[in-house]
């Protein structure tokens, strides 16, 4: 993400992503390591992700761009834990 340039839906969705992750596993991604290195990470494409849980389909559409709204993001959310129980 280019800091000068103003956020974009996707630039937001994918900080949403940060959110839900931080809720699940605990803590942020890549805990400890530059906040340089881990842009370049994510601009690899290698997203940091420790446990398997339903809700880990529902965070890697929002770091992949596979959403286009928050709507849609809350929707599989709610999938998700209605699926839980």
């Amino acid at each position: 993400m280019d800091t000068r340039l103003p956020p974009t839906v996707q630039d937001n969705l994918f900080a949403l992503g940060l959110v839900l992750y931080e809720l699940g596993p605990g803590g942020r991604p890549y805990e400890g390591v530059e906040d340089e290195k881990v842009v370049r990470l994510y601009g690899r494409g290698m997203f940091a992700w420790t446990e398997s849980t339903p809700r880990r389909s529902v965070v890697m559409k929002c770091w992949t761009g596979g959403y286009e709204s928050a709507s849609a993001v809350m929707l599989d959310l709610e999938k998700v834990l209605a699926a839980q129980g």
